[in-house]
């Protein structure tokens, strides 16, 4: 499994989405930039923390899960 997986399936989760597509959306995000995330496997950190403000969790807490 990639590193990336476990990340994205906990901003699903924070975001009640469905899909990567729907998460997206919620995030507003470009479905090109997460594509370019997922050949990379990694989200960067600037990223992470926009969407830790976003969400209203602790980046520590998004941690713990991943």
């Amino acid at each position: 499994m990639r590193s990336i997986d476990a990340t994205l399936r906990l901003l699903r989760n924070l975001t009640n989405s469905k899909t990567d597509k729907e998460m997206c959306e919620i995030l507003k995000i470009p479905y090109g930039t997460l594509d370019r995330w997922k050949a990379n496997d990694e989200i960067p950190a600037k990223r992470l923390m926009e969407f830790s403000e976003k969400l209203g969790v602790s980046m520590d807490l998004s941690l713990i899960h991943i």
